[in-house]
């Protein structure tokens, strides 16, 4: 009962953080600020979608696949995943700096440190060590408000002290588990090797379906660009950011809390029940997202009429933008079908022809519709992959195994 409270107050205090970020970030990127980085956000976004897309399929999942009694994950496959992310991360910041953008260099130390603070989260999850998984969310919160509390105090409205400060607040998740002792097992060549093949075989699609997804979310700005100014452009972005994050944001964090669950049932129950368990919670989700999304186009229409008054904000648009990504969110329910089955190429392939459809949606409709344009083929996008994922298996013949691999 007492592990019970600690989820639900770790829960709470996740949320809590996420929306706390949500309603501050667009007081501090004001438009006029926000235009002077547009383009360079969606490089900066790559980064974390590489990030992201490799840790919560390939590393995650199958270091679960060889999890050791003591219920802590295999160190040589999560310390050779992040030996290789520090690099990209690396590699990205270099990229940004010989491009002129030097503050915006440590974008990627950012995501690197959120996705060392997600899989903390997730194994605390997974262990069912709830105790730390609310101190974890709990230290993050209050280092959020520093973070905001440091810029207004200071007027720190440059975008170089405003990252250094969320790089500072993520931190705050070490906090909890300072004074942990653990045996870090000798790592062989031949081990990393192994691991590399493991993690080629499964994640290398989820890299490719994440880049993919970055054409969805984002290629509509850089369309945009050729036809509007900078600060529409802009304001466009910040727009869809704040009504996107609404929706994904929820839906994110309650991934992140599911999936664990789901490799445990697997183990457990076997594959094809977790399947039917999953297939439940796609339909609870369906039946609640369109309440949950018409209550946030609600408080978004609020906020924008009242407290952000610099933006110049469409009700049709926010609509549209809500709902895309609660299509989006429904997707992560189909691929997991494919992502428990170790058939990711599917994901890849279903998220890449989402993408081209989006890339010529956008050069089609933005000339003719403008900003509303943008918004409506990033909906008929999210649309197609729900459907085309929902039926990879019949269209390319996959099968579905009866019996879990263990």
């Amino acid at each position: 009962m007492k592990q019970r409270y600690y989820a639900l107050i770790g829960r709470v205090l996740g949320y809590a953080g996420q929306f706390f970020i949500i309603a501050i970030l667009p007081l501090i990127l004001t438009p006029d600020l926000f235009a002077k980085y547009n383009l360079i956000v969606p490089l900066l976004m790559l980064s974390s979608s590489l990030a992201f897309g490799w840790l919560n399929g390939a590393a995650f999942r199958w270091s679960h696949k060889i999890v050791s009694k003591s219920r802590y994950i295999y160190r040589s496959s999560i310390a050779f995943y992040y030996t290789v992310l520090l690099i990209i991360m690396v590699l990205c910041s270099v990229t940004l700096s010989f491009m002129g953008y030097i503050y915006e260099a440590i974008f990627p130390f950012i995501v690197f440190v959120l996705s060392v603070k997600d899989y903390f989260l997730k194994v605390s999850n997974a262990s069912e060590d709830y105790k730390k998984f609310a101190w974890t969310n709990g230290f993050v919160l209050i280092g959020k408000i520093s973070f905001v509390l440091l810029v207004f105090k200071f007027n720190l409205n440059h975008i170089y002290w405003i990252m250094c400060a969320f790089l500072g607040s993520e931190l705050f998740f070490i906090i909890p588990f300072i004074g942990i002792k653990r045996k870090i097992k000798t790592i062989r060549i031949k081990r990393y090797c192994y691991v590399l093949k493991r993690m080629l075989n499964y994640g290398a699609p989820l890299i490719a379906a994440s880049m993919s997804v970055w054409l969805i979310s984002l290629s509509d700005r850089y369309i945009l660009a050729f036809y509007l100014s900078e600060l529409e452009v802009a304001n466009y972005v910040l727009i869809y950011q704040f009504a996107a994050n609404s929706i994904t944001i929820p839906i994110m964090f309650f991934i992140t809390m599911y999936y664990p669950k789901l490799i445990k049932m697997e183990r457990d129950i076997g594959l094809m029940s977790t399947l039917k368990y999953n297939n439940k919670m796609l339909n609870k989700y369906l039946l609640i997202s369109p309440i949950y999304g018409i209550i946030s186009i609600c408080l978004i229409w609020i906020l924008l009429d009242v407290v952000y008054k610099q933006y110049n904000a469409d009700i049709l648009l926010v609509t549209v933008i809500v709902f895309s990504q609660i299509f989006s969110g429904a997707g992560h329910f189909y691929n997991k079908k494919y992502e428990l089955n170790n058939n990711t190429k599917y994901i890849a392939i279903s998220v890449f022809f989402a993408a081209i459809i989006n890339v010529v949606g956008n050069f089609y409709m933005i000339p003719r519709m403008g900003l509303i344009g943008a918004s409506y083929s990033s909906l008929i996008a999210y649309l197609f992959l729900i459907i085309f994922t929902k039926r990879a298996d019949k269209i390319m013949s996959f099968k579905i195994e009866t019996v879990s691999k263990k």
